[in-house]
C-alpha cells in the first residue's frame, strides 16, 4: 500500500468517526460517502467501502518510515 493511500483511508476512518451515527438511519455510512468523501475525494462507494475495511494495522504499517540500509545513522542503534 502506498503512502498517499494510507493517508486517504486515514481521512475517510475520521470522516466515519466524526460523521457516523450508528442509531440513526439519515446519518448512515452511505450518507457520510454521498456528502463528505465523495465531493471532497471523489471515490466511489466502492472504494470509500474498502477504505473503512482496510485493518488499522495495514495502515500504520504503511505510514511507517522505510529504514534503508545503505544509509548511514549519525546515531547507531544499541
Amino acid at each position: 500500500m502506498n503512502r498517499s493511500t494510507a493517508l486517504r483511508i486515514e481521512a475517510v476512518k475520521s470522516m466515519i468517526s466524526d460523521l457516523y451515527e450508528p442509531g440513526r438511519q439519515d446519518r448512515n455510512k452511505r450518507w457520510v460517502w454521498r456528502h463528505a468523501a465523495a465531493p471532497l475525494m471523489g471515490i466511489s462507494l466502492r472504494t470509500f467501502s474498502r477504505y473503512v475495511n482496510t485493518p488499522d494495522e495495514d495502515v500504520k504499517k504503511a505510514l511507517r518510515p522505510k529504514s534503508d540500509p545503505r544509509q548511514l545513522s549519525l546515531f547507531p542503534e544499541l
